[in-house]
């Protein structure tokens, strides 16, 4: 018996929410070489994007602290509290988010009606507070540290699924990534639906095509579980 999707999961960066400003590699290296460390932005991102990709799910950091730790732990940096402080001052200043604008009301309406999770690598320390009062229109909100693996593996998508009580095929997976939140997914058994706000490449394998969030209310039931 084919049944429409009963929950939704919602990738988060350009899904959910954008980026209005982000710290450059100026600002860290400002902060750097005022310490008196001698990193190059090169090294430096190279070692933020391990820690954020491999460490940081690994170790589930809770906080900007311990994530900027990590970094210059891998660098083998012994830096003075003072710049560590820093550090995490300027991304928590420096890095800003905002929900769409439709977002609220997306959400408003279909909590009532499924289950909705959130899946991204970013961590929860960062996501939380970007949804605000509209977190608790979530289930589960699956980041790298919630999940434990960061966006990609096979165990990330099952283990929001099961969080969600609900098999891939009784999920619907809304994304603007064509691997992470489409090919992957849908190889997997979620239903897919591909958002594209700015004209990009619609993904082929997905099962809908939308350019709004406000869409996706409309399509959940003409999508059926094989």
């Amino acid at each position: 018996m084919s049944t429409k999707p009963e929950s939704i999961i919602f990738d988060f960066h350009a899904t959910l929410a954008h980026k209005e400003h982000s710290v450059t590699n100026e600002d860290v290296m400002g902060v750097l070489h005022k310490g008196g460390i001698d990193v190059g932005p090169q090294e430096w991102e190279a070692a933020y994007r391990y820690v954020f990709f491999i460490e940081f799910p690994r170790e589930r950091f809770r906080n900007w602290t311990e994530f900027e730790g990590k970094v210059l732990e891998f660098l083998g940096i012994m830096a003075s509290d003072e710049v560590i402080q820093e550090l995490c001052r300027i991304h928590e200043e420096k890095n800003v988010w905002r929900l769409y604008p439709e977002v609220p009301e997306v959400l408003e309406a279909l909590a009532g009606d499924f289950a909705l999770g959130v899946a991204t690598t970013i961590p929860s320390f960062l996501v939380v507070p970007v949804l605000g009062d509209h977190a608790s229109h979530f289930k589960f909100i699956g980041t790298g540290d919630t999940v434990g693996r960061a966006k990609g593996s096979r165990a990330f998508y099952l283990t929001i699924a099961e969080e969600l009580g609900a098999e891939p095929s009784e999920c619907l997976f809304v994304g603007d990534d064509p691997l992470l939140d489409i090919e992957i997914p849908h190889s997997m058994g979620f239903h897919t639906a591909h958002l594209t706000r700015k004209g990009e490449p619609p993904c082929e394998v997905a099962d809908s095509h939308i350019t709004s969030l406000r869409e996706v209310e409309s399509i959940v039931g003409t999508l059926n579980s094989n």
